[in-house]
C-alpha cells in the first residue's frame, strides 16, 4: 500500500496501515488516524477539537469490541476511511484534508481535486453540501447490489463486506462510479425544476459546474481502473 499523506505537506503523514492485520483494525485505525491528523491542522476551536475527541472515543471502544453501536453511530469516518483505503489500494492518488478543510466540507484530495464523500444521500444533506459549494460531492456505496441513491436501510453493508474480509476494491470502485453516475443524471434533472420528473430526488443549489465537476472526477478515477 502507498503511503498516505494529508493534504497539508508540511504536516506529517499518518501512519501506513500494516495490512497484516485484520480488516477491522485496518479501518478503525485508519479511520481514528485520519481524526488525530485533522485535530492537529485545524484553527478551529475547542468545540470541533472536542467533536474529533469524542469519535475518536468511540472508534477506540469499537477497535477493541468490534460493537455493530459503534459502527452504526460511526458510519460516516468509517465509511471515509475505507473509500481512503480502496483509492490508496488501487493506486489512485487521494491525500486526507486537513481539519481546516474539513470544516470547510473537503474530505480528501483526489488527483489533487477537493472532494467531499458521503455515505448520507438524504436530500436536505446534499442539498446543503451543493449550497456550501466547496469541493465536488461523491456518494460512497453502503449496500451491496445498490444501484440507486434512494434505498432503504438493508444489509449486508460494504463496511460488513470489508469487515467479513468478502470485500473487492475495484468492484467498490466500480460501485462508487455507478452511484454516482446516477448522481449525476440527478444533478441534471434538478437543474430546471420546472420539467423535472416529480419522482426524481429533489435537490436545491444545483449548478452546471457540480454536473462538470463530478463528471471529471468519475473520469479521473476511471482511467485509473
Amino acid at each position: 500500500m502507498n503511503k498516505p499523506q494529508i493534504h497539508n505537506m508540511n504536516q506529517e503523514p499518518i501512519n501506513q496501515p500494516n495490512t497484516e492485520l485484520e480488516p477491522q483494525e485496518i479501518l478503525f485505525s485508519t479511520a481514528i488516524e485520519m481524526l488525530d491528523s485533522r485535530r492537529k491542522t485545524t484553527t478551529h476551536g475547542n468545540r470541533y477539537q472536542a467533536t474529533l475527541d469524542g469519535r475518536k472515543r468511540q472508534l477506540e471502544i469499537g477497535l477493541c469490541t468490534g460493537s455493530k453501536d459503534v459502527i452504526e453511530a460511526q458510519e460516516g469516518i468509517l465509511s471515509e476511511a475505507l473509500c481512503y483505503i480502496v483509492l490508496t489500494d488501487l493506486g489512485i492518488p487521494i491525500t486526507i484534508s486537513t481539519g481546516d478543510d474539513d470544516m470547510n466540507g473537503i474530505d480528501f484530495y483526489i488527483m489533487d481535486k477537493p472532494v467531499d464523500v458521503t455515505s448520507n444521500t438524504n436530500p436536505e444533506k446534499l442539498s446543503n453540501k451543493l449550497m456550501r459549494d466547496s469541493s465536488t460531492i461523491l456518494c460512497t456505496p453502503r449496500f451491496q447490489n445498490q444501484k440507486m441513491l434512494q434505498l432503504g436501510r438493508t444489509y449486508p453493508k460494504v463496511l460488513d463486506e470489508y469487515l467479513k474480509g468478502t470485500f473487492d476494491s475495484t468492484q467498490y470502485c466500480k460501485a462508487l462510479i455507478s452511484i454516482n453516475a446516477h448522481f449525476k443524471q440527478i444533478l441534471i434533472q434538478n437543474l430546471d425544476t420546472r420539467h423535472k420528473p416529480k419522482e426524481v430526488m429533489y435537490l436545491k443549489g444545483v449548478k452546471k459546474k457540480h454536473i462538470y465537476q463530478l463528471e471529471n472526477t468519475l473520469h479521473r478515477i476511471s482511467s485509473c481502473l
